[in-house]
């Protein structure tokens, strides 16, 4: 009887993880990691910002943001393998934006979760850079920015996260 028991418990045990492991979403991990890096990053890229906007500097411009900013404001966050950070101003107002040149599982997953911190207002993940409920429209060309802003695609299979640090208008 015991041997019997013991057999149907282990059948039932290996069943038990058999089937729970396709539950189990083997990307999140790697995405809530990104994760962390890409909400560090936008934090310490903001702080720096701030940081020089309180000492009455004009904001930087889109060619010369890293030299503005780094190292006399903060330290210039690394960005995730495959991915860039860049500037840009629009009529809307200012903004940093994470680039990545291919929207993998990873990089959908932690900008999901990277858009979950902020409100809808100071954050938004597009196809481009600078885009944005309250930004002038894409094909306005009123934007300026080092790698790309609104209506220059980053890439056909590219994803950006922009976080607004400045917004100006109504």
């Amino acid at each position: 009887m015991n041997l019997i028991s013991t057999i149907i418990g282990i059948g039932l045990f290996a069943l038990t993880v058999g089937a729970g492991i396709s539950y189990i979403n083997p990307g999140a991990q790697a995405s809530a990691e990104t994760a962390a890096v890409v909400t560090a990053g936008f934090q310490g890229l903001a702080q720096a910002y701030q940081s020089r906007q309180m000492t009455g500097a004009a904001p930087p411009d889109a060619a010369s943001w890293e030299r503005a900013l780094f190292p006399a404001y903060g330290f210039e966050p690394r960005p995730p393998a495959g991915t860039t950070w860049s500037y840009g101003t629009t009529a809307a107002g200012r903004w940093f934006c994470l680039t990545a040149a291919t929207a993998t599982p990873q990089v959908r997953g932690a900008f999901a979760l990277v858009a979950k911190r902020y409100s809808s207002a100071a954050f938004r993940v597009s196809g481009r850079c600078g885009e944005s409920d309250m930004a002038p429209s894409a094909s306005g060309g009123l934007s300026t920015s080092a790698s790309g802003g609104p209506g220059t695609s980053t890439s056909g299979a590219g994803l950006s996260a922009t976080l607004w640090v400045a917004r100006e208008g109504p």
